[in-house]
């Protein structure tokens, strides 16, 4: 739960509203079911989650300045704030850049469907984005990928082997 106070204090050009407040909440790796301003359930266009981020945006317009808002966000009751968030968004970020340097080699008898291990695991940010209910899901399928993907890399032969090196050292810490 989020709140932002009225304004306090009073000064000639003082604005009667806050032209748009935005609230991010990053974790836990699932959306929230649903999300109460003061109270009122928003309607699901009235807020996203990003599932890259681990995040959930909501943007107000037009906030009196005069009043308190509160926002608060409600998620299925066994879910907790993820401790490993940053982990989950690290191996998701080093896996869209080990793609990135893959998608770079082709043309070099490097090709998408040797690597699918590390393109599953740099769309995962993605799927949850399109599907968050499955988040708990693809959350653990993560650390898989990456390992996979780290023994895929390791022994493919037609990558140079300072890329191979690069790419290894990048995934093999998440």
């Amino acid at each position: 739960m989020v709140t932002m106070s009225a304004a306090k204090g009073k000064y000639d050009e003082l604005p009667s509203k806050r032209d748009a407040v935005t609230f991010e909440i990053l974790g836990p790796h699932v959306a929230p079911q649903s999300v109460l301003v003061n109270g009122n359930a928003l309607p699901t266009n009235g807020w996203t989650y990003d599932g890259n981020r681990l995040c959930t945006s909501v943007i107000l317009d037009d906030v009196p300045t005069s009043k308190s808002i509160t926002v608060q966000f409600v998620y299925p009751e066994a879910v907790g704030i993820d401790s490993k968030q940053n982990d989950v968004t690290r191996c998701i970020s080093r896996s869209e850049k080990a793609k990135e340097l893959l998608d770079q080699q082709w043309g070099k008898h490097v090709y998408p469907e040797d690597y699918y291990c590390v393109l599953d695991a740099a769309e995962t940010g993605d799927r949850i984005c399109a599907n968050p209910s499955n988040a708990t899901k693809e959350v653990s399928a993560l650390h898989s990928l990456v390992k996979e993907s780290v023994s895929v890399l390791g022994s493919y032969a037609p990558l140079d082997d300072d890329v191979r090196k690069r790419l290894v050292a990048l995934l093999g810490t998440c």
